[in-house]
């Protein structure tokens, strides 16, 4: 039986799944699950670059801290927003435990990068990770 990747294994509904195909043999499917797989692991990446203390949580000062490394303002509404969004698990289903885990990370990135061409969610990962570096240098 195969294994799907990443959590589907861990859905319910996808228990058991066998896909008719090996992923390259579906057509037109393999670059999509490629470019899929991929981008998960660069936002994996992506999050222990910004994950300043490494305990596995993005908290809000953390992402305020990257914030306003970048420029912007750290008390913007929208930011706290789109924090409250994207913090979905924790408090026993209910979200809102005040941390991004890995996977919310990559669950709310790939939904706001969905448009970008490969070269376009290149670029932005690696302003992220150049903004996260800046972030976690010394001030003078």
């Amino acid at each position: 039986m195969a294994q799907m990747p990443g959590r589907l294994n861990q859905i319910a509904s996808y228990s058991g799944f066998k896909p008719r195909y090996p992923v390259s043999a579906e057509p037109q499917s393999a670059k999509w699950a490629g470019l899929q797989l991929d981008r998960e692991s660069m936002l994996r990446q992506l999050f222990r670059s910004l994950d300043f203390n490494s305990d596995g949580v993005l908290t809000l000062d953390e992402v305020k801290r990257l914030v306003n490394a970048a420029l912007l303002d750290p008390e913007d509404p929208m930011l706290k927003d789109a924090f409250a969004t994207a913090d979905f698990s924790g408090n026993d289903g209910g979200g809102g435990d005040g941390g991004l885990t890995v996977d919310e990370l990559i669950h709310s990135s790939l939904e706001s990068t969905a448009a970008l061409s490969d070269e376009q969610f290149d670029a932005w990962c690696a302003q992220w990770s150049a903004i996260a570096a800046e972030a976690m240098a010394p001030t003078a």
